[in-house]
């Protein structure tokens, strides 16, 4: 049977022009598609709200909410400047909340989003320096990680780490596809943080590695070119030996699709090849000319497998878990 989406009891808060965005789960990273009808009409003052509703929240304001079984989420919403550098702050303030934080466009979009914070290595969520693409209307999801029960009060900072200025090219932070992004492990099974490595699953190690997505920005200018491209792995946080018993970390450009479970992704794809290796992950890596070739080729997804090479047996788990970011700066002629 057809399945709806319903919006109900929404009050307008001023006159004006109002646009309705009928989309699909996941945005432009989503996987469905289909033919659908959309209907507009008035309601009553005392119907029921049904949808998910935003409330708004400032630079530098803290808010306090709650997620639970009952309300998975929260939604804020907030203005922003193209070029603002913002930091996103969600901390648990009760009960066993473990927070994940998502930050949206004004289509329903993720631009980013993030569960653990590396620099505290603790399950609060936190989003360092990303740089708003334009000027408009962004809105944050607070909610929980869903692979187990939790639940707890919160407290939600948004922060202006440097305002926008005028006419001064700003670079831009590619927007993680959080559906074809995940870490891989050699059983198969997939998991939302970003790690490489070995876990230790009953008396076996299985090697993990990290496959990630990102959808590339479009300037307003079409002659654009891109002058650099970096790709950035840091807050990390080393587990077991890390890096020490790991070695060498391999950066792959590997076109492998989207995360569909059509097919096994264990092995890198035809076609992929290495960028380079890095035994840290504090350093950011240079992929210009890959993306330069990605904007030349029309190719609209950059793609990157994360893999340790040389496995190591030595009955622990060993993994370094990342943050990754795409950072890419533009001249206009």
């Amino acid at each position: 049977g057809a399945e709806m989406t319903e919006i109900r009891g929404l009050e307008l808060p001023e006159s004006g022009r109002y646009f309705v965005m009928a989309g699909r789960f996941g945005g432009v990273a989503g996987l469905s598609e289909g033919g659908f009808q959309l209907t507009l009409s008035e309601g009553s003052a005392d119907q029921p709200q049904v949808g998910a509703f935003s409330n708004a929240i400032v630079y530098e304001s803290i808010v306090s909410g709650s997620i639970s079984a009952a309300q998975e989420q929260q939604v804020y919403t907030f203005r922003g400047t193209a070029g603002d550098v913002i930091s996103i702050q969600m901390l648990r303030a009760t009960g066993d909340l473990d927070s994940r934080i998502y930050l949206y466009d004004n289509v329903g979009n993720v631009l980013t989003w993030n569960d653990d914070d590396m620099l505290s290595y603790t399950i609060d969520s936190y989003v360092e320096g990303y740089v708003l693409p334009f000027d408009g209307y962004y809105s944050l999801v607070a909610t929980r990680y869903f692979g187990a029960p939790n639940s707890g009060d919160f407290r939600l900072k948004v922060s202006l780490d440097q305002p926008g200025a005028r006419g001064v090219d700003h670079p831009y932070v590619a927007a993680l596809d959080h559906v074809s992004s995940r870490t891989l492990r050699d059983d198969g099974n997939f998991y939302t943080n970003f790690a490489a490595g070995d876990s230790f699953v009953n008396g076996t190690e299985l090697r993990m590695q990290s496959l990630i997505s990102f959808w590339l920005p479009i300037p307003r200018d079409e002659n654009f070119t891109v002058t650099q491209a970096r790709l950035t792995l840091e807050p990390c946080h080393e587990s077991g030996s890390g890096f020490a018993t790991l070695g060498e970390l391999t950066v792959y450009a590997d076109t492998y699709g989207r995360l569909d479970g059509s097919r096994s992704y264990i092995r890198p794809s035809a076609g992929a090849r290495i960028l380079t290796t890095t035994t840290d992950c504090t350093t950011a890596i240079d992929v210009t000319d890959y993306i330069q070739q990605l904007y030349s080729d029309g190719d609209p997804m950059a793609q990157f497998r994360l893999a340790f090479r040389n496995s190591q047996t030595n009955g622990s788990g060993d993994d370094v878990l990342f943050t990754p970011n795409l950072t890419i700066e533009y001249a206009a002629p």
